[in-house]
């Protein structure tokens, strides 16, 4: 008779990219901006902003970190956190087959400079930096 294992543990995805999704942004602030404030807890691999279907900013965005730890990193110490007068909400979003074979093709990628912002007509009103 085999023994019984002792702990169930997940090792598929920890090492990462993994993304937190962010609520209560000011509306005005920019994937620079998020990516700035974001960066402090690791490398960043994309940054969208979410849009409503008018095309106006939701205060969502989600950040993809190279690594698990930086994004349960940032979830830990800005969830709560006060930005620009509105506390935000960070949680680190469940990690799916798809986020590991391609991060999101639609990402607003706030990782190249002076881009500037191209709209695109798809689900989730993302939006897209070229």
């Amino acid at each position: 008779e085999k023994p019984k294992p002792r702990l169930n543990i997940s090792i598929k995805g920890e090492a990462g990219p993994a993304t937190v999704f962010i609520s209560n942004l000011d509306t005005e602030a920019s994937p620079e901006d998020v990516k700035t404030c974001f960066k402090q807890f690791g490398a960043i691999k994309a940054c969208t902003l979410l849009y409503d279907h008018n095309g106006k900013a939701s205060g969502h965005a989600e950040v993809t970190y190279s690594t698990k730890v930086a994004a349960e990193e940032a979830a830990a110490k800005l969830n709560n956190a006060l930005a620009d007068g509105r506390r935000l909400t960070v949680r680190l979003m469940p990690q799916t087959a798809s986020q590991t074979q391609n991060l999101a093709p639609f990402a607003a990628s706030a990782l190249g400079a002076s881009r500037k912002p191209r709209k695109h007509r798809r689900a989730g009103g993302r939006m897209d930096l070229d």
